[in-house]
């Protein structure tokens, strides 16, 4: 059964979760690659570093998200940048030596947005599931069972919703799509109420006809049973017959 109030988490916020843990790490890397080398987060578009010719610090030109750093430049010379190869991606101006792996969508999940070489891929749910938060995984989404229906239908981000069925309504299966049906009328067909329906079984309608026709066969049933009994007992007395006369005719 789903629970009443389904988790908001949704597979989109994990990717979005695991794609800033990639710029952190981005980040973080070039913060490290050198002492010589600096930073700003302030004006990321440029990093100083020490031309190794003069040894003076000079200002180099970051590359654009979609690009890496081919070579670094000098005194004399530009910063180098090339353009992300097919299945990599950086996301923010840097100086790194070497794009970003495209990340992969997982068990049960589909490529929501494609990966490019500045934005890295976005993954959803197939149909018929939904992230897990516990599970940190697309999961099937939860059948209603018999006597509840779908109160709402579950998303790539949200279980299904379940409610018991009311009054005057039922459910005879488990699903994960079909809400509680109404109870059928008999007396909108001219037929009388049989059994009464619940929650999990519609109502069962009959007729008086019907009723007396069921009635009258099941007499004529019992008459051919009691007509089988009796030639059955009137068989065995017949077989049982010559047995006691070779008896008497023994004895005699």
């Amino acid at each position: 059964q789903a629970a009443d109030t389904p988790s908001t988490t949704t597979l989109s916020g994990e990717w979005e979760l695991s794609r800033h843990v990639k710029v952190f790490l981005l980040l973080l890397q070039l913060l490290v690659t050198s002492g010589t080398l600096g930073y700003s987060l302030d004006n990321p578009l440029t990093y100083v570093r020490k031309d190794f010719v003069s040894g003076k610090p000079v200002k180099c030109d970051a590359c654009q998200p979609g690009y890496y750093l081919r070579a670094h430049c000098t005194a004399t010379q530009k910063s180098q940048c090339a353009p992300c190869p097919p299945g990599s991606f950086t996301a923010i101006w840097n100086y790194i030596d070497k794009c970003l792996r495209c990340g992969v969508c997982g068990l049960n999940e589909v490529v929501k947005k494609p990966c490019t070489a500045s934005n890295d891929s976005q993954c959803a749910c197939k149909d018929g599931y939904f992230f897990h938060p516990r599970y940190n995984m697309c999961t099937r989404h939860s059948e209603c069972p018999s006597g509840q229906g779908v109160l709402t239908e579950g998303t790539a981000e949200k279980d299904t919703v379940c409610h018991t069925c009311p009054d005057g309504t039922f459910s005879k299966s488990s699903s994960a799509r079909q809400n509680c049906t109404q109870h059928r009328s008999c007396s909108d067909v001219g037929l009388k109420t049989v059994l009464r329906g619940s929650s999990w079984h519609d109502s069962v309608c009959g007729s008086c006809e019907e009723n007396n026709g069921r009635n009258s066969a099941l007499k004529q049933i019992t008459k051919c049973v009691l007509f089988l009994g009796l030639v059955v007992q009137i068989e065995f007395s017949c077989l049982a017959k010559p047995k006691d006369v070779e008896k008497k005719f023994v004895f005699f």
